[in-house]
């Protein structure tokens, strides 16, 4: 599909199907605008005063204060043209979240918002909640993300947004579409936080299962013969290599860094399969295994097994995800692991064949919690499919709507 350019977004090609009247947005709001970041950015915001509204408390299932942050009143003062009121739609303009809509609840009256966020305030012929889930439909979502600015920036200027047409059913036939919708999601959202406690759920049983493992919860021998040793003492731990990202090719080895495969090259450094740990940024703690004859990156620690090896290489996999964290992560601004830091942690070393036997529970045990979180993440994909779904619909009128 092409760009829809500034003067291509008046056509309004995609809502012509809908039986009511299409009116331009700009003949249907009292006020359409954004705002700006104050003089100084983050330093001038305070622990308390007038909100100020930023694209990441604009969402589509509604209003999130995470992230808030607040300015004095005199700040305020130089955005008084952008004072929100309840009912207020709020669209995301810029950025990645571009498109995002949701309606100003009434605890927010008085905030202001930001260049990122703009305010749109409908007349009396059109409902805030109903033209926010106008916004929010697949259609003018897939419209939205097509417009373009100039020849590279993607952004709802004033212009497009008061050109924006829109359908304008009878103010009755607006609060019945809104009050289906809000019904509908009302029993998808019940659906969605029972599969999110069944996630939690399965969540805490792996962990419960990880936390058996080290403790001797699933062991069959006598748990006196385990020890403990340092994890220094048991392998040898070492940064991954530099490589920079020009040298990746389109195909060859997997390159392995703190989050998984990011790309490919054309020799591997190390041939067998590696315990890791991520060591720098937000990754740092996560534990993997890479996959054999691939590249590891600096940003893992690898445990290379020595010849001999006291420790069977998954056990310590399983073992080092139920470790306490805190002791191998330090820094709160610039997380990491040290090699120092890995080195010390200690680690419960039971006898080889101990392992073993330990290991192959722990994977029938998470083979069914994996197969279960897949069952439950498709469904979470489905209701977000549905949730589109039911916006499509309720924007096709059927010609019974008409007044």
């Amino acid at each position: 599909m092409k760009a829809v350019t500034e003067i291509e977004a008046k056509e309004g090609h995609v809502v012509r199907n809908l039986p009511w009247p299409i009116v331009r947005l700009g003949e249907m709001a009292e006020k359409i605008g954004s705002g700006s970041t104050p003089r100084g950015g983050e330093s001038v915001y305070t622990d308390t005063g007038v909100p100020l509204i930023r694209s990441m408390n604009v969402h589509f299932d509604g209003f999130r204060p995470d992230g808030l942050v607040f300015i004095d009143n005199t700040e305020a003062g130089k955005l008084d043209h952008v004072t929100v009121r309840p009912t207020d739609v709020l669209l995301n303009i810029t950025g990645a979240s571009i498109g995002r809509v949701t309606v100003a609840p009434d605890s927010i009256a008085g905030a202001r918002v930001n260049q990122h966020v703009c305010i749109i305030r409908p007349k009396s012929e059109l409902l805030g909640p109903f033209l926010a889930y106008f916004f929010a439909s697949p259609d003018q979502q897939a419209r939205i993300g097509n417009v373009q600015v100039g020849a590279t920036r993607q952004a709802l200027t004033k212009s497009v947004i008061e050109k924006w047409e829109v359908p304008i059913p009878p103010v009755p036939v607006q609060r019945r579409i809104v009050a289906e919708i809000e019904k509908q999601f009302t029993r998808l959202e019940a659906g969605v936080a029972a599969l999110k406690r069944v996630q939690a759920g399965l969540r805490r049983y792996r962990a419960a299962v990880l936390k058996a493992a080290c403790e001797g919860g699933l062991a069959e021998g006598d748990r006196k013969r385990w020890r403990m040793e340092r994890l220094g003492q048991l392998v040898t731990i070492r940064y991954g290599k530099m490589l920079p990202t020009k040298e990746f090719s389109e195909a060859g080895f997997p390159v392995f860094g703190a989050n998984g495969i990011i790309g490919y090259y054309t020799r591997y450094f190390y041939e067998t399969e590696q315990v890791l740990i991520s060591c720098r940024g937000a990754y740092s703690g996560r534990l993997n295994l890479s996959p054999p004859k691939c590249f590891i990156t600096n940003n893992s620690l690898v445990l290379e097994m020595p010849e001999r090896p006291r420790i069977e290489k998954r056990f310590l996999f399983y073992v080092l995800q139920a470790a306490d964290k805190s002791k191998l992560v330090t820094g709160s601004a610039q997380p990491q692991v040290t090699i120092n830091n890995a080195d010390v942690l200690d680690v419960p070393v039971p006898p080889l064949g101990e392992q073993t036997r330990i290991v192959a529970k722990v994977e029938r045990r998470l083979s069914v919690v994996e197969e279960l979180e897949a069952v439950v993440s498709a469904s979470l994909q489905r209701a977000k499919r549905l949730r589109q779904s039911i916006l499509h619909h309720a924007f096709s009128a059927a010609e019974s709507d008409r007044t």
